[in-house]
């Protein structure tokens, strides 16, 4: 099966994406009050910007919803930010309905379906995503969407000092080069379940990388954090002796992490070897925080689509999530 061309367009419309979240926003009349706290709500794909947005922010505390309920603690002091693709996912719908609930102050953002309806019935202010810059229809590749939107809304809330020029900086990407680094990894990483080990500014990027791995290469991955991973996983490599032949670790590394930290990575790496698994590395080399997470963002997501075509997967299709769904609403 050749390579699927809307998925590739889609990832290298990321920039436009971000900038149409942003501009959306930016562009209306959005009065909000002190919020102490965010809870954004959606499932896979639908979150993946929050993750990031939740990995390059300390100024407010994000909560991530990945089920049905919202967090008790809710309150008219929150901005409960309820996000779905299609708008029909039925965990965030449920979330909508408790939030609506609360005396909180809520925002969507859909492409339509339920969660419109309801915003629409309620007067709840509701981004409508315009999909001309994901050609593939995929939600995991509309992160950018949710990127550009949620920094819009931190920086209308007074909550992030991020200027639209740094955005445009971050955005400022060689993708031919990170193309490339993709292709290379690929060589090394296909035929193995990839395991990514990441920190701080860096995990958001690298949990979106091993979601679109996933789902749209048909390959397993998972990810660890340190120094998380240094008090359990290390000595969880041992058995089942097979494993080894399997997985392969891929460590994201920058030189803006902690100095402990980056001294972390070599022990880990260490360690790692000695077991008898094999790994790779990335260095985000891109002179800002902010334009490192778009740089791995990239980087994961040209990696799905070159695994996906060593694959001969169609990327666009997702036969076991469907046949989920189907099961379940039966």
């Amino acid at each position: 099966m050749h390579l699927n061309n809307t998925v590739l367009q889609s990832v290298e419309m990321y920039p436009q994406q971000v900038v149409a979240g942003w501009d959306a926003i930016m562009a209306k009349n959005i009065q909000l009050p002190e919020i102490s706290n965010i809870v954004v709500c959606g499932m896979g794909g639908s979150t993946l910007g929050a993750r990031v947005l939740d990995s390059i922010t300390s100024a407010i505390p994000i909560t991530i919803v990945n089920h049905y309920d919202i967090p008790s603690f809710v309150n008219e002091k929150s901005l409960v930010v309820i996000s779905s693709y299609s708008g029909n996912t039925e965990e965030t719908v449920s979330c909508f309905h408790q939030a609506l609930e609360r005396n909180t102050n809520i925002y969507a953002m859909a492409t339509g379906g339920k969660i419109a309806d309801i915003a629409q019935q309620n007067q709840i202010f509701l981004y409508t995503i315009d999909p001309k810059e994901n050609p593939s229809c995929q939600p995991r590749l509309a992160t950018g969407y949710s990127i550009g939107a949620l920094l819009g809304l931190l920086s209308k809330a007074g909550i992030d000092g991020i200027t639209k020029e740094e955005l445009d900086h971050a955005l400022d990407l060689n993708h031919e080069e990170i193309k490339h680094n993709a292709q290379i990894y690929r060589d090394e990483l296909k035929d193995k379940g990839v395991l990514f080990v990441s920190s701080e500014h860096l995990i958001g990027s690298t949990y979106a990388a091993k979601n679109m791995i996933n789902e749209s290469a048909k390959a397993f991955s998972s990810i660890f954090e340190l120094p998380e991973l240094n008090h359990h996983l290390m000595e969880g490599l041992k058995h089942p002796k097979t494993l080894k032949n399997d997985l392969a670790f891929f460590f994201v590394e920058s030189d803006f992490y902690h100095e402990r930290v980056k001294r972390r990575y070599s022990i880990t790496k260490d360690v790692v070897s000695q077991n008898g698994y094999s790994w790779y590395e990335y260095k985000a080399y891109s002179e800002t925080k902010l334009k490192q997470v778009f740089e791995v963002l990239l980087l994961g997501s040209y990696l799905q689509v070159y695994l996906g075509e060593y694959y001969k997967e169609d990327l666009t299709q997702i036969p076991w999530v469907d046949y989920f769904k189907e099961k379940l609403s039966s």
